[in-house]
């Protein structure tokens, strides 16, 4: 019987454009599907040659899984065509493409075309082991599947024909039952078998099972513990998971006369479930309740991967039941009891920062609404209810100034950032909700801070959501409902523009979202209701230019003409990039006064641009409500990253960009701060099969 389903968690798609990762051999994070797999334990993963992911469970049948959907397969009563068990142990592709599972209750084959299984009767000369406890699987490379089973030791199964026989112990003084949990080849394309009592190894010219005996330096060895996993790295080393024993590892020193060092590794005490070799040479060592071990190709351990509640980004259990590494390099981990998570290097695009539960050094809160770089190249990040952190990100420690923080910084007292400046002098400017503006002079620990009562209603409005600096040193604000203000430095005063033209316009008591101030000293005031382009004239008068009737009349879409503005962004060549609420962005030619929009009517799905930068090649960068997009105006073309790319959240705040001197790129969203280097990304080309269109996968 199979079911059907849909989940909600999703993940990657093969042949989206993705991203490669930074190194991170020494950290990985598994992303957990947290809709539709069962939370049970998890006892073996696999890969078909289609792509789709097979996901054996302990009771709960067998799931075949492409990302998006996943069907499970089930045992039923009276039904020949569903699985003979709920109860999977093993999962095989043989060499003809042919996918098996080993059950509780006898081995089962997979029929693609009937997208069903079908149990497979295993008579032997002596008896029938048709309904025998399967618990390993490994193709002979000779035709032939041999079998490892529950306390009835080895078969082997003819692939052409399906007959099997029996595979006697060498020792006919071993009567005792024997259990066989997995199997490998070896360089030499010897067959071991890990079993419940010890290391064996199949003989194919007295078809026997026998004790493998290894030369050493200084004699002959044997391991005669009970092995749970046993796997051949990429180096042709051969490495043994024990119940209680550690973890073994036999390398071959001497090819010509088969000498060998044994090494006893005690990692753990405690039962080691699942072993992966990685690309790099790396190994992977799942256990019984002390997480995973990742060590290095002579076993040192490079990192212990446990559960913490302190840290959102640990595994979910200490129970490792299996791993695998699939044909993307993925890392697929299945749990005792909490489902299953993988690690994809192509999710991992972005690093981040995070507001993380009893870690001091994470952010204060997750909304992050404001980032710039002081000179000593920390982070100045402003939070919406967590005030402002200074990050060192060569330390990796923070700085917190809030109401609740003890530090060498005082009168901070709002919490509520919009946004941060650093001006010519290095002085930094803080723009708050409805606590005004707050001065850190270079060299100070105190903020001064400035609002509607303390400067007699000079400074208009107690909510600051942008600020800028002109070639005169002047520092601009934007506010919600007083309009455009500015602090002159000379008078040392705050002044709010109210003369006609800021009246005539509606600016004076506008909600504007931001300000800049171009390279020929002109100021753009982006409101909720236009875009203005301010010129200072001779006698210190403004003349104010309307561009949103302009905007109107070259707009594309007719039920919204781009009036209201989030960003702006001044590019190379006088272009001017307007971003939108509703209405996607607008391409400003200040040069030849021509319009280009962008926006779902040609290809670009993001209608709300809430922060425009640029990388050195000139591509824009932008985010929103839908993720992060990257725009090639040149070819016009769009890439867009969402959460399935490894982003924090599709939601951004307004303006919340920066890009540092080396180009490094840091958006604020909901969950806190993505950053990246865009140089480094690059595109997943390859192909996908015509089996798994549109396949998600992580």
């Amino acid at each position: 019987m199979r079911i059907f389903k849909n989940t909600i968690f999703c993940f990657f798609v093969l042949c989206f454009l993705s991203v490669l990762s930074q190194d991170r051999k020494d950290a990985y994070e598994f992303i957990s599907i947290k809709e539709g797999m069962p939370k049970i334990g998890i006892s073996t993963i696999n890969q078909d040659n289609f792509g789709f992911i097979w996901i054996g469970t302990n009771g709960s049948g067998l799931y075949k899984y492409n990302g998006i959907d996943y069907i499970t397969y089930k045992a039923s009563l009276n039904d020949s065509t569903s699985m003979s068990s709920n109860l999977i142990y093993c999962t095989l592709v043989d060499s003809q493409k042919r996918l098996w599972a080993g059950t509780e209750d006898g081995l089962n084959l997979y029929s693609k075309e009937k997208d069903e299984f079908k149990k497979v009767v295993i008579p032997t000369f002596e008896k029938d082991y048709t309904n025998v406890p399967i618990l390993s699987l490994i193709d002979d490379k000779k035709g032939n599947l041999l079998i490892g089973t529950l306390e009835m030791g080895m078969l082997k199964l003819n692939l052409k024909t399906l007959k099997a026989e029996k595979v006697i112990s060498q020792n006919p003084k071993e009567n005792t039952p024997i259990s066989v949990f997995d199997f490998t080849l070896d360089n030499h394309n010897n067959i071991y078998a890990a079993t419940d009592k010890g290391l064996k190894e199949y003989d194919d010219k007295t078809k026997t099972l026998k004790l493998s005996k290894f030369s050493i330096e200084n004699g002959f060895t044997s391991i005669k513990y009970s092995i749970k996993r046993i796997l051949k790295d990429i180096n042709g080393v051969i490495w043994l998971g024990t119940f209680n024993n550690g973890l073994y590892r036999i390398e071959e020193i001497d090819e010509v006369n088969r000498v060998f060092k044994i090494e006893n590794l005690l990692i753990s005490n405690n039962n080691i479930f699942s072993l992966i070799s990685l690309p790099d040479g790396t190994i992977m060592c799942g256990t019984e309740n002390n997480g995973i071990f990742h060590i290095d190709a002579n076993g040192k351990i490079i990192k212990n991967y446990v559960s913490s509640k302190s840290n959102e980004k640990s595994i979910l259990s200490n129970s490792i039941w299996s791993l695998y590494l699939d044909k993307d390099e993925r890392i697929w981990l299945g749990y005792y009891n909490k489902g299953v998570a993988v690690y994809d290097k192509l999710y991992d695009k972005f690093k981040d920062f995070e507001s993380l539960n009893n870690n001091k050094n994470s952010l204060q809160s997750s909304s992050v609404t404001a980032i710039t770089k002081d000179k000593k190249g920390r982070l100045w990040v402003g939070m919406d209810g967590g005030g402002i952190d200074i990050i060192d990100e060569q330390t990796k420690e923070f700085i917190h100034i809030n109401n609740a923080s003890n530090n060498q910084y005082k009168g901070l007292n709002n919490d509520y950032i919009e946004t941060i400046f650093i001006d010519s002098n290095d002085n930094i400017w803080v723009g708050s909700w409805n606590g005004g503006v707050y001065f850190l002079k270079k060299g100070t620990d105190t903020f001064i801070n400035y609002n509607i009562e303390n400067t007699e209603g000079n400074l208009s409005s107690n909510i600051i959501l942008s600020i800028s600096e002109d070639k005169q040193g002047t520092i601009w604000f934007a506010t919600v409902g007083g309009g455009l203000n500015y602090f002159s430095p000379k008078t040392g005063k705050f002044n709010h523009l109210t003369s006609k033209p800021f009246e005539d316009f509606g600016i004076s008591k506008g909600f504007i979202w931001k300000i800049l101030v171009d390279r020929k000293d002109n100021l753009w005031v982006g409101t909720t209701n236009g875009l203005y382009r301010l010129k200072k004239n001779t006698d210190e008068t403004f003349l104010v230019e309307s561009i949103s009737g302009k905007i109107a009349e070259n707009s594309i879409n007719s039920k919204k003409p781009g009036s209201h503005i989030l960003s702006l962004y001044e590019g190379s060549n006088s272009i001017m990039w307007i971003g939108t609420r509703g209405a996607g962005i607008c391409r400003y030619n200040i040069n030849t006064e021509s319009f280009e929009w962008y926006n779902k009517l040609n290809g670009f799905e993001e209608e709300n641009v809430c922060a425009i930068t640029e990388n050195k090649e000139g591509h824009l960068w932008l985010s929103g409500n839908s993720g992060i997009a990257k725009f090639d105006y040149q070819n016009k073309t769009f890439i867009n990253y969402s959460k399935n790319d490894g982003l924090l959240s599709n939601d951004y705040n307004m303006n919340a960009v920066y890009k540092d001197t080396s180009g490094i790129l840091y958006f604020g969203n909901y969950q806190g701060i993505d950053f990246f280097d865009p140089e480094n990304i690059s595109r997943n080309e390859k192909v996908a099969s015509a089996y798994i269109e549109n396949l998600k996968i992580l």
